[in-house]
């Protein structure tokens, strides 16, 4: 505060006239040094920082350091590791589809290949001669007309044979 209230008085004038020209501060003087003290103060200075440096620089920070810089290099090869990881297992997801979609070929071509064996017209025989179908006729076939619902009624019971 006491600070604050000398600029005051240094620098700012009250009023629109000046009633009191304020003397400047005189700072104190510094004794004259020689080359040599101010040498010595140097040097002085550069073992204090040294040794503050040192100081900063203790065994427990060091062995964090370590500890920290350890994780690093952990955490990066771990990382590289399973990116590695990831990009086989993408190559085998790709070869496993690649045989997926050459099985799918191969197994409707077989199919209908199997499909091309058929012969209705034998079996159609079969079920007439050996097996006794009767082939229905025109007037056994009854159409029923579909309703929008879907819903149909029945006209006649079902025969159960």
């Amino acid at each position: 505060m006491v600070k604050n209230e000398r600029k005051r008085q240094l620098y700012y004038t009250e009023g629109n006239t000046v009633r009191k020209v304020a003397a400047p501060l005189e700072r104190p003087k510094r004794p004259e040094s020689t080359p040599n003290s101010r040498e010595a103060s140097r040097r002085e200075n550069r073992r204090s920082y040294r040794k503050a440096d040192n100081l900063e620089m203790s065994l427990p920070y060091v062995a964090f350091l370590m500890v920290m810089v350890v994780m690093i290099v952990v955490s990066c090869v771990k990382y590289l590791d399973m990116n590695a990881q990831s990009s086989d297992n993408n190559a085998k997801i790709a070869t496993l589809q690649a045989k997926l979609d050459t099985l799918v070929t191969k197994n409707d071509a077989m199919e209908y290949e199997i499909d091309g064996f058929i012969d209705v017209d034998y079996i159609i025989n079969t079920a007439i001669n050996e097996l006794g179908m009767v082939v229905a006729g025109k007037d056994q076939v009854t159409f029923y007309d579909n309703t929008p619902s879907e819903y149909m009624n029945q006209l006649n019971d079902i025969p159960e044979d």
